[in-house]
């Protein structure tokens, strides 16, 4: 008779959102992706030393593809998170995580840029303020520029600062200098 009680609750709550602790365990929202939809959820995760601890009724509706699932806190740009545990903070485009542009990510560990792979492993990681995605094996850089909005602020680009170029090891390839102010790629 119990068992199937708590298999009617179970099938009752299939395909719901994951209902949050009641607590303070858990005392921040986030906004994650469910097989469902974009999710939003109160008592989602707590801040840790390391990063983030989620709820674990969140991790088991978090979304993954390809053993790697997008989740954003309050105030922070968005994570991607693998499947082992491992998460990255990532720089936001359009609204989401940056997309993976010739096997690597870019996001920020600290005040350093890190350029990681699909396992979220930190292949690159530089004091840059800012860097493009890598095409055609070369990222510009820059270090010192600042964003500038463009028109209602919904977009900005990056000026001033100084300029250079990275291969896929992290090398110049060409030195950091001075660049005319002008709306970047």
């Amino acid at each position: 008779m119990l068992t199937a009680l708590l298999m009617s609750l179970l099938l009752a709550q299939a395909g719901d959102t994951p209902a949050a602790p009641s607590d303070d365990t858990y005392p921040l929202p986030c906004t994650y992706w469910s097989e469902r939809d974009l999710e939003t959820v109160e008592h989602c995760a707590a801040k840790a030393a390391d990063g983030y601890t989620i709820a674990p009724a969140i991790l088991a509706d978090i979304s993954y593809t390809d053993d790697l699932a997008t989740i954003t806190f309050p105030g922070h740009q968005w994570f991607y998170r693998h499947r082992n545990g491992r998460m990255v903070e990532v720089l936001t485009y359009d609204n989401g995580p940056d997309a993976f542009a010739e096997g690597l990510a870019r996001g920020r560990i600290g005040d350093d840029l890190v350029y990681v792979d699909n396992d979220l492993n930190v292949k690159i990681r530089a004091p840059y303020t800012f860097g493009f995605p890598f095409e055609n094996g070369r990222a510009d850089v820059c270090t010192g520029c600042v964003s500038k909005p463009v028109g209602n602020g919904e977009y900005s680009y990056m000026a001033g600062g100084l300029w250079g170029v990275i291969d896929k090891t992290g090398r110049e390839i060409v030195p950091l200098t001075e660049r005319p102010e002008a709306p970047s790629k």
